[in-house]
C-alpha cells in the first residue's frame, strides 16, 4: 500500500512566494457552487475589524451580487475561478481558509500550508474527512455559537497553536509517498509492470 493523498495539480505550488505582514486575509470557501450559508456569517463579517475576507462564490452569481451589495470594504466576493494559476495566487494572498472538509480544497490548502477552519460538513464523506482531519490536528472546527472572527484570532494569533498546526501539516506531508505527477506516474507504471510480470508467469 502506498499513501498518495488526493493528487493536487502542480500549478498549486507548494512554496509560497507572496509576502505580507501579519495574519490579515481570510478566504471563505464552500465548494464549486459557492457557499450557500454565507448569511450565517453576515453579522460577524459586517462588524469585523481584524481581517479582510475574500469570499469564493463559485458559480453562484446571486451570492456574488448579494455580497457585493453589502458594500463592505473588508469583504471581497470572488466569482468562479477556472484557472489553477489564479487559484494558486489567491491561496498565496490569504493567511487561512474557512471551508467545508471537501477533499480537493483541503488537499490544496494543506499543500499551501494554510491553516484550515471548518464551518460545516455534509453527512457522509465530509463527516469522515472531518473526523480524520481533526484527529490529526490538521483543521480547526468552528463553533456555531461563537464569533467567527474571535475563533480565527484565538488560533492565528496564538504562537503555540500555530506551531502545533504547522507541525501537524509537516507530519502529514511526510506521510505522502508520491507528491508530484512524475512520482504518481512512476507508481502507476510500477503497478502495471508488476501486473504484466504476474501475467507472464501465470
Amino acid at each position: 500500500m502506498m499513501v498518495t493523498g488526493i493528487p493536487v495539480h502542480e500549478e498549486i505550488t507548494k512554496t509560497r512566494t507572496f509576502k505580507h505582514p501579519g495574519n490579515r486575509n481570510i478566504l471563505i470557501a464552500g465548494g464549486s457552487s459557492g457557499l450557500g450559508n454565507i448569511m450565517d456569517f453576515y453579522n460577524d463579517l459586517k462588524d469585523a475589524r481584524h481581517f479582510h475576507y475574500f469570499v469564493l462564490c463559485g458559480k453562484n452569481q446571486k451570492l456574488y451580487e448579494e455580497i457585493k451589495g453589502w458594500e463592505l470594504q473588508h469583504v471581497t466576493p470572488i466569482p468562479y475561478i477556472s484557472s489553477r494559476t489564479e487559484m494558486n495566487e489567491l491561496y498565496e494572498r490569504v493567511d487561512a481558509i474557512v471551508t467545508k472538509p471537501g477533499g480537493i480544497t483541503v488537499s490544496e490548502a494543506l499543500r499551501k500550508n494554510l491553516p484550515i477552519f471548518v464551518h460545516s460538513a455534509l453527512p457522509g464523506q465530509e463527516e469522515v474527512n472531518l473526523r480524520y482531519l481533526t484527529e490529526r490536528n490538521l483543521v480547526q472546527e468552528l463553533k456555531a455559537d461563537q464569533s467567527l472572527e474571535s475563533q480565527l484570532q484565538a488560533v492565528l494569533q496564538d504562537a503555540d497553536k500555530m506551531s502545533t498546526l504547522y507541525n501537524a501539516i509537516a507530519a502529514y506531508h511526510k506521510e505522502i509517498e508520491a507528491q508530484t505527477p512524475e512520482e504518481l506516474l512512476a507508481v502507476v507504471n510500477w503497478i502495471l509492470g508488476e501486473k504484466q510480470t504476474i501475467g507472464l508467469h501465470a
